[in-house]
């Protein structure tokens, strides 16, 4: 598992939190108009970051774990890296979600259909995201 350097917790916008699943809305789509009517992981995850100021393209997560213009990877965690996990070491079809700090991380599953906070335990408690892939960081701010 990563190291975490920065234990600051972020504080999340309210609105994020009434955000549901709706896995049509992925970056790129031409459905996503914010998440106020619901998102996949990666959109709701980049419409997060979004808010505290970062600019990231509309990347499916093979291809955010391939890029180095906008992202770079990380091994010790702060808030506002993104995560993903997977069932396997495969990056495509990566699970995303932000660290948050002290440990935790926000993400938008299907499988519980609203925002939810989990620590690295409760990923690696269900088979879908016991593998935990990796974290990037953003290098720029709007």
């Amino acid at each position: 598992m990563n190291k975490i350097k920065n234990n600051k917790e972020i504080s999340i916008p309210i609105s994020f939190f009434n955000t549901y699943y709706d896995g049509s809305k992925y970056p790129g789509s031409s459905k996503c108009k914010g998440v106020k009517n619901g998102a996949n992981c990666q959109y709701f995850a980049y419409e997060l970051l979004r808010q505290f100021n970062f600019q990231i393209p509309d990347f499916r997560s093979d291809d955010l774990w391939a890029d180095t213009i906008f992202t770079k990877k990380v091994k010790i965690l702060q808030p506002l890296d993104i995560v993903l996990f997977n069932k396997t070491k495969e990056i495509y079809a990566s699970h995303v979600g932000i660290y948050l700090g002290h440990n935790k991380i926000i993400h938008l599953s299907k499988e519980v259909g609203y925002p939810t906070v989990w620590d690295f335990k409760e990923f690696k408690k269900r088979s879908r995201y016991d593998v935990f892939i990796g974290a990037k960081r953003i290098k720029i701010k709007k």
